[in-house]
């Protein structure tokens, strides 16, 4: 008998002694028959590539994508997230200065804020908001500035 979780081969049909899955169950779904291979694509608990990973501190089975052992929290080992490779999650810069700009000078808060706006629709939206913001504030101090002025010379 091939095993439906971790696709070892032993004989009768009890549990599995590598991973110790009864027979006809998938990552603790039942199923009718003992077809793996269509079972495998009509659940989304089943494993993509056949490979299945146990949690080094509790034995809990994980997905094989798995950072994080869902049952006891600790760490998968040989498990790399984004954070852990050493990638930044990108900032629109442009719209931080558009923001703070925005403030003082208007001019730079426009600028800053339409190149940011720009950038947002690349990085997915990332700082479409704070650009917004940017614009909007330094039209508001511009137009603030020019009542100001206006009425000084009254």
């Amino acid at each position: 008998m091939i095993c439906n979780s971790c696709g070892a081969e032993y004989e009768g049909n009890g549990k599995c002694p590598v991973c110790g899955s009864e027979a006809g169950e998938v990552f603790g779904v039942e199923f009718e028959n003992n077809n793996y291979a269509e079972q495998r694509t009509s659940t989304s608990q089943g494993t993509t590539g056949g490979r299945t990973r146990y949690c080094s501190h509790c034995g809990h089975r994980v997905h094989e994508n798995a950072v994080v052992c869902v049952n006891c929290g600790c760490a998968i080992e040989g498990a790399t997230s984004s954070t852990q490779t050493g990638e930044k999650s990108k900032t629109n810069g442009m719209a931080i200065a558009g923001f703070i700009c925005s403030f003082f000078v208007p001019l730079l808060g426009w600028v800053f804020g339409g190149i940011g706006l720009s950038k947002a629709g690349r990085m997915g939206g990332k700082g479409q908001n704070l650009s917004i913001a940017a614009i909007a504030i330094a039209s508001a101090n511009f137009v603030l500035g020019l009542i100001l002025n206006y009425a000084m010379y009254l």
